[in-house]
């Protein structure tokens, strides 16, 4: 249902990308964060609802928003020990940018593939360029 996929979206979003930058939150804060993480994604789930198309199209949106991303990071993850959390952050942010650019403001034909190779090439030039464990994103690569 739509409240647990709200619910599971900020855990994710709060548990997995806030809580390893601010390891040091309050219970309080901790509940806050996840609360107005709720409230972020039921506005972006209210604006795709009204402004979106029909459901292949919003399922095909959704499937390939995040997916070049995901893809690398999960190709790198399970085959090699290159690159770092830094990496995959990259290449998500890459992956999806080029996506959105390329599939409502360039209007590229081709937008998922355009996407997939800025994902690569951001993981790979920030894998390469780098250090391996300069920052608190790569706490969560050493917890996991």
């Amino acid at each position: 249902t739509v409240d647990s996929a709200l619910l599971a979206a900020s855990s994710l979003v709060s548990h997995n990308l806030i809580l390893p930058l601010r390891p040091g939150m309050s219970e309080a804060a901790k509940v806050r964060t996840a609360r107005v993480g709720v409230v972020v994604f039921a506005v972006i789930a209210y604006v795709l609802a009204i402004y979106g198309g029909s459901v292949y199209e919003l399922v095909s949106d959704a499937s390939a928003f995040g997916g070049a991303g995901l893809f690398i990071i999960i190709v790198f993850g399970l085959f090699t020990s290159f690159g770092s959390a830094r990496s995959a952050y990259a290449a998500l942010i890459a992956g999806m940018a080029v996506w959105v650019y390329g599939n409502y403001i360039g209007d590229f034909s081709y937008a998922f593939l355009a996407s997939l190779a800025a994902a690569l090439l951001s993981y790979v030039l920030v894998a390469v360029l780098a250090p391996r464990h300069s920052s608190k994103l790569d706490a969560v690569e050493e917890i996991g």
